[in-house]
């Protein structure tokens, strides 16, 4: 039985939560969103992206694994 339902725009969700609620390893900070609930546009995608990019630590981590040949 397939248990998640495809949308033409590439969304996906499950039709039945139940058997990955029912996981040791579930959580519910973790859990897959329902369509109703999402709410993210291109720009949150995108103003996550940005500041995810320009971040000093991200740049730190880059230049630490840099090693002249």
């Amino acid at each position: 039985m397939n248990n998640e339902r495809r949308l033409d725009d590439g969304r996906i969700e499950l039709i039945d939560a139940r058997r990955v609620e029912a996981s040791s390893l579930y959580n519910e900070d973790l859990a897959p969103v329902p369509l109703a609930r999402r709410n993210w546009s291109t720009y949150n995608y995108a103003a996550l992206w940005v500041s995810m990019a320009h971040c000093i630590p991200t740049y730190m981590l880059a230049s630490g694994c840099w090693r002249p040949a």
